[in-house]
């Protein structure tokens, strides 16, 4: 044993002697703890901590844009840009530490909007701010979240460079307002022709004679066709294609996909909502949080207008002088109203499009009305059923005409998409066309099971069926138009054969009934004349995908399994959000029910989104089959059916209820609940205070939600775990508040939005706030440390000192202290009083120097957006918006 021990190579440790022998694990450690001046520092010792202090230092950009009355408004150092520049002009690459960019303000509203008005897109310093952070994002290859919460366009390369960032995973996105800036580029001044065929034919070119001005080239007409050239009659296809081919504008949303959370807020026009929809799709199996909401113009657009503002205007008109018009009907009270009205039937479906659901599917109409309307709604809309079997085969064939010439990339998915794009397009065509064959029957030449014989005879066979068809064939097919077709129009459940329409090459591609020119009948194969048989048998979806996956692209077999799990997932249970926040869009349970899988939200948040009961009832249903994760909600339309789905949920960590003032602008489709404070306690506070960390219970109406004792002494007594608190109260209810306080443990944060006294001076909320300190002063474990009274977001600091207390005079060992007793004569009148006094007052004395105090100071000037961490305090929960 001594031997293999000797024999055996000695294990030393190394002893490190130098910060830089360190690993990068531990050195990346240490430089996630240094603060923002220590990490400056570290990044000018050598190149090694410079990468280490880089990647800390701007793995964020954060901006706040202040407000005008701001301190920090008129600060020398510009932030924005300066952060911009550095990564973009900076010979080191800071931008591939980038993980978060974030733009935002400090308030709402008006305020916010002075905020970032110089930084318009419609003004330079927009435009160069597009610039930089184009130049930025080129660099910035491991972003993962961008949130852009200021109403400033973002540029259409910006898009694209975001949507080639692969790893991307958080969009926050706020529209601006109004229309968008960007324009499509102007088409060519004149279309051209098919020289082609026959070899191209230069156009005239003009110079214009150099006199000492740069010369320019005119482009003129393009030239006649000499005698020389080849005289063709115009093909069928070149006949009916007069339409100058239209130039589809760059993808916006519609570019990201696989994203975790998305967020649109402030739409403001409802042209968006195909970007969102593509977007959503695209991002079905990833998504976890979804935000979206309407600007207040849009939304003011479907409210009807109030008599009171006409009145004014009508006030204000009453002394002037106007000449006399014509009467203009479209700016009279009931031409608003329906615009109004039709504008809200409108809203009242984006929920519906943006998750891909038929508008046939959550209709709860009876099927004998159901069918009649239907039947209406067809025989007014024949004419366009034709135009809607154009626009899906154009849009369709362009995207496979795309893969065929290796222009673009066509995925499982998207064949998938497209054949059933054709098929549901083709249906509606088919059944448009029985139903005119039914109404023409005695008047038809040929029916549609003759077949035409051969091409021999092709001009002769096919003269009655031109004239049958002349009205309703479409003119061409065309592969101008990109693939964007909407899938409400459109039923999927009716086989590919009803089509009519072979995958042939793009020139080749003929309708089965159209009827061919002169020029081409001897040209065309015979067999791509016969029409399909309606009633042939369904193709397989196996069928129908080996005829797209023939193309000379393979489709990867990992992408089609994961497609299919994720559509098959979507289809049977919804996407499966685990946080939605709706604010301003009309909703409907049947549509949250079909697109949304229940069983996986955890925070709900409906603001403005009209009757929200039977949203709430179908939880409850939801609730009693299988419990509902659901811990987190806030809602504005606190009815019956709410408090009971609270009441009935296992856990709830967060209750935030707001009712709005009847002033409140855009006003809300649903009625005041009339709900009460004794309600919420039954149902909310009696079965979760004991888990609830934020409770907001705010009533801007009237005074049915104020705190009364009993609320109060529950709230106390149960809320342990209370965090935040925001509500109203009365003088009672304050004076019981000081009394239970001690059982506020962990509470941070305390808001009282309103404080009802018939009392108006000035002192009263200023001495209560000071009874509210004194009665925490009493109780040093408390927590509390921000204080808010009212609803104008400012917020005093509660601020605890120790003071040390003092050491009591420490004599020499060995030394007893000083005695006046020598001094005194001891033959006097009075007794000698014993020094055991003296000693028990001063060891007495000791003690209480020995206990620390602590002292409580209140430090103003704090607004609602200098807190962090605080949600009752962030501005689109105080201002009930997203």
């Amino acid at each position: 044993m001594d031997i293999e021990r000797a024999s055996a190579p000695a294990v030393t440790l190394r002893k490190v002697t130098n910060v830089l022998e360190l690993p990068d694990e531990i050195l990346k450690e240490i430089c996630a703890n240094l603060v923002q001046s220590d990490l400056i520092c570290v990044s000018l010792v050598c190149r090694r901590f410079r990468d280490f202090a880089a990647a800390q230092l701007y793995r964020n950009f954060h901006i706040v844009f202040p407000d005008e009355d701001d301190p920090f408004f008129d600060s020398p150092i510009d932030g924005l840009a300066g952060g911009l520049s550095t990564f973009a002009t900076s010979d080191y690459n800071y931008a591939q530490y980038l993980r978060e960019i974030s733009l935002d303000t400090l308030s709402v509203g008006d305020r916010a909007e002075a905020a970032y008005k110089p930084y318009l897109a419609n003004v330079s310093c927009g435009k160069f701010l597009n610039t930089l952070l184009l130049l930025t994002l080129r660099k910035a290859q491991s972003l993962d979240a961008f949130r852009w919460n200021i109403r400033v366009e973002l540029s259409r390369p910006v898009y694209k460079q975001l949507h080639q960032i692969k790893t991307l995973r958080h969009l926050h996105l706020r529209l601006q307002a109004g229309p968008s800036i960007y324009e499509v580029p102007p088409p060519l001044p004149y279309p051209s022709f098919p020289y082609s065929e026959y070899g191209a034919v230069p156009s005239q070119v003009w110079t214009a004679p150099s006199n000492g001005i740069a010369s320019s080239t005119i482009y003129g007409p393009p030239p006649t066709l000499a005698s020389t050239s080849p005289v063709f009659k115009s093909t069928w296809k070149s006949r009916a294609s007069k339409k100058v081919p239209e130039i589809s504008e760059p993808p916006t949303i519609s570019g990201f996909r696989d994203l975790e959370s998305l967020s649109v807020l402030d739409i403001d026009s409802l042209d968006v909502i195909p970007e969102i929809q593509t977007c959503v799709r695209n991002s079905s199996a990833t998504l976890r949080k979804l935000k979206l909401s309407f600007s207040h113009s849009l939304a003011l657009q479907a409210r009807k207008p109030s008599p009171d503002a006409e009145l004014d205007e009508s006030e204000d008109d009453e002394f002037q002088v106007v000449p006399l018009v014509t009467a203009n009907y479209d700016s009279s009270g009931p031409a608003k109203a329906f615009r109004a009205q039709e504008e809200k039937k409108a809203q009242e479906l984006v929920l519906g499009r943006i998750f891909d659901l038929d508008h046939s599917q959550v209709k709860n109409a009876s099927p004998a009305t159901e069918g009649r309307k239907e039947e209406a709604q067809e025989e007014k809309s024949t004419p366009s059923e034709r135009d809607r079997f154009v626009d899906g085969v154009n849009k369709v064939f362009q995207r496979i005409a795309d893969h065929v010439n290796g222009t673009s990339e066509f995925t499982y998915a998207d064949q998938v998409d497209a054949l059933e794009t054709i098929t549901a397009a083709a249906t509606k065509y088919v059944e448009w066309t029985e139903k005119k064959e039914k109404d023409d029957a005695p008047t038809q030449v040929q029916t549609t099971d003759d077949k035409p014989s051969s091409s021999a005879g092709s001009a002769e066979q096919l003269q009655p069926l031109e004239s049958e068809s002349k009205d309703r064939l479409p003119k061409a097919v065309s592969f101008d138009a990109p693939y964007d077709v909407d899938p409400d129009d459109i039923d999927v459940t009716v086989p590919e054969e009803q089509l009519g329409v072979e995958l042939q090459p793009a020139n080749d591609i003929i309708m089965a009934d159209a009827p061919l020119p002169k020029e081409l009948s001897s040209s065309v194969d015979t067999h791509n004349l016969e029409p399909k048989d309606i009633n042939e048998q369904p193709v397989s979806i196996t069928e129908k995908q080996e005829k797209l996956l023939s193309k000379p692209k393979a489709v990867d077999e990992k992408e089609k399994r994961a497609y299919d799990a994720n559509q098959y997932a979507r289809d049977t249970r919804g996407i499966g959000l685990h946080s939605l926040s709706i604010h301003l869009i009309p909703i409907k349970a049947s549509v949250l029910a079909k697109a949304i899988d229940l069983r996986t939200l955890t925070r709900v948040t409906l603001l403005n989104v009209g009757e929200q009961k039977r949203f709430w009832a179908l939880l409850i249903k939801e609730n009693r089959l299988k419990p509902l994760p659901l811990r987190k909600v806030f809602t504005d339309d606190v009815g019956l059916q709410f408090l009971q789905l609270v009441s009935e949920l296992e856990c709830v960590k967060e209750v935030l209820m707001l009712q709005r003032s009847p002033k409140y602008k855009p006003e809300s489709f649903a009625s005041n609940p009339g709900t009460n404070i004794e309600q919420i306690r039954k149902f909310v506070l009696k079965k979760h205070m004991h888990n609830i960390k934020r409770l907001m219970i705010k009533n801007q109406a009237d005074n049915s939600w104020d705190l009364n004792e009993k609320a109060v002494q529950l709230i106390c007594r149960r809320g342990k775990a209370l965090e935040e608190l925001a509500v109203i109260m009365g003088m009672n209810s304050i004076h019981i508040f000081l009394q239970n306080i001690a059982g506020l443990v962990n509470l941070r944060a305390l808001q009282l939005v309103s404080f009802r006294t018939e009392d108006t001076c000035l002192s009263v909320m200023r001495e209560t706030r000071r009874f509210i300190i004194d009665a925490v002063s009493h109780h040093p474990e408390l927590k509390l440390e921000w204080l808010a009274l009212g609803d104008d977001e400012r917020v005093v600091r509660v601020v605890r000192k120790s003071v040390a207390p003092k050491q009591p005079k420490v004599t020499t060992k060995g030394k007893q202290p000083a005695t006046h007793q020598a001094g005194f004569n001891t033959s006097g009148p009075f007794p000698v009083a014993p020094t055991e006094w003296d000693d028990v007052s001063e060891s007495e004395d000791d003690e209480d120097q020995q206990t620390p105090i602590q002292r409580l100071e209140l430090n103003e000037g704090y607004s609602f957006y200098d807190i962090y961490g605080v949600r009752i305090f962030k501005k689109e929960v105080a201002n009930g918006r997203l």
